[in-house]
């Protein structure tokens, strides 16, 4: 007899766009939830960049196992069949820049208002309060400011931007972690919360061994490792050469087929 999904019976209002939000989404669509995905009248921005190619796929991929729907919040009926929505569901998911929502008169506040329990999950670039909480952010100007890029490449070249969209999609998976402790807390207390993850925070705990590296270093920025590992340094730590917290710290393998060898 198969058992049904966790998220089974769950209603998740989804106002995502491009990565990050709708990747939190999709796990929780991926979990049973049911996902209404609402968009504006000219539809989301991940849908609109298909256009111009290479959208099309990643949209499909984030995307599926949802319903869609349109909404124009920018209207008072939208508003106010976003809030109907919201009486009757149990998450909402948004990853607007922070303050978009309160402006529109929907957000976190308003909604608990009229559903206690339901568990708002925001996600952003800096995080909703701070000095950063209004600058711009999309993957790429989080891996500079968080420090992804620093450590990216060669000692002898510039920084690089990793190749995937790591800001983004660590801030997903987060957002979703928090969304699942929040529904967990709410069956023992009745009540949801406001789950509020940056990119920027999430991604950070990536940085452990360089972040080891400058503390050990008494504030000496490591110099870029290329392919080998951030907490072999270019000169031994201990007395013993070559001997680090990390082994083997390098490994670089040319594949023919299901064969790897060393070269």
């Amino acid at each position: 007899m198969s058992r049904p999904l966790p998220l089974d019976g769950v209603t998740v209002v989804d106002l995502g766009q491009i990565y990050n939000g709708p990747y939190c989404s999709f796990l929780l669509a991926m979990a049973g939830a049911r996902v209404i995905k609402i968009e504006s009248p000219g539809g989301e921005h991940l849908r609109r960049r298909s256009v111009v190619g290479g959208a099309a796929v990643p949209f499909a991929m984030l995307n599926s196992n949802k319903n869609f729907i349109t909404l124009n919040l920018k209207t008072a009926r939208g508003r106010e069949l976003l809030m109907e929505m919201v009486r009757r569901g149990d998450v909402v998911v948004e990853n607007f820049a922070p303050g978009a929502m309160e402006r529109l008169g929907v957000g976190y506040e308003q909604m608990c208002a009229v559903n206690p329990r339901i568990v708002y999950g925001a996600g952003s670039g800096y995080g909703r309060s701070g000095p950063n909480k209004d600058y711009p952010a999309m993957d790429l100007t989080v891996q500079a400011m968080a420090g992804i890029m620093d450590i990216t490449g060669f000692p002898d070249r510039p920084p690089v931007k990793s190749g995937p969209a790591l800001c983004d999609f660590f801030g997903g998976i987060h957002l979703y972690g928090g969304i699942m402790t929040a529904l967990f807390e709410r069956e023992r207390t009745g009540l949801g919360r406001l789950v509020e993850v940056s990119m920027q925070e999430a991604v950070y705990p990536s940085l452990a061994s360089n972040l080891g590296m400058y503390f050990g270093s008494q504030g000496q920025a490591p110099a870029r490792t290329g392919n080998r590992h951030g907490a072999w340094p270019n000169r031994p730590t201990t007395s013993t050469p070559r001997k680090t917290a990390s082994s083997p710290s390098f490994v670089s393998a040319r594949c023919i087929g299901s064969r790897c060898s060393k070269p």
